[in-house]
């Protein structure tokens, strides 16, 4: 796959979910078996942000994660076809690997690389602009929650293993598109 004309295109999908279901079903059931997944994904890293890392009652967990989950954004695009908008629930997964007190290290930055992973190769640039202007709208707040989850000392080695793992997986996508975007110069 390196050697398509696309593959350097940053809304390429061809290395996506839907692309890989595929292989078992139509493309119709692929793109909704996928948003299922990833619904259910984002779902449940907004319930367990929301319960371990922030401490809320179950039941506003539970309330928080589906108004999250199904928020228009996100089934209005899949509605109208924006596939590479289909990672959307997915941005909660950077939130709760960063914040959650009792994941390692280590593990944390599996899940930011595998994710970064997934929304890189799924044309997911623009999610990953939203997740990253969420999060500066999150962190004060979360700041103002409970101060003691941003800790440098644990979030510095989470976004170290994040960035390297990363830059493994995603390096030769990350070159490809540089290359391909310094084609075209961008004039104001």
């Amino acid at each position: 796959g390196g050697g398509l004309p696309a593959y350097a295109n940053p809304l390429q999908v061809q290395f996506s979910l839907p692309q890989f279901l595929l292989l078992f079903m139509d493309p119709w059931n692929a793109i909704l078996t996928t948003s299922a997944i990833y619904a259910l994904l984002g779902y449940l890293a907004a319930f367990f942000f929301l319960k371990d890392a922030l401490g809320c009652h179950p039941l506003s967990a539970i309330l928080g994660s589906a108004l999250f989950t199904i928020n228009g954004f996100f089934i209005e695009r899949v509605v109208v076809g924006h596939l590479n908008f289909i990672t959307f629930p997915l941005i909660e997964i950077f939130i709760l690997a960063l914040l959650h007190p009792k994941l390692p290290a280590w593990l944390a930055g599996i899940l930011i690389s595998l994710t970064s992973a997934a929304l890189i190769y799924s044309g997911g640039v623009y999610i990953g602009l939203i997740g990253l202007f969420s999060a500066f709208m999150i962190l004060p707040l979360v700041y103002f929650l409970k101060p003691a989850l941003l800790s440098w000392r644990r979030l510095l080695p989470i976004l170290l293993w994040g960035g390297i793992l990363t830059l493994l997986l995603c390096g030769s996508k990350l070159y490809a598109t540089s290359i391909y975007m310094a084609n075209f110069p961008r004039e104001v």
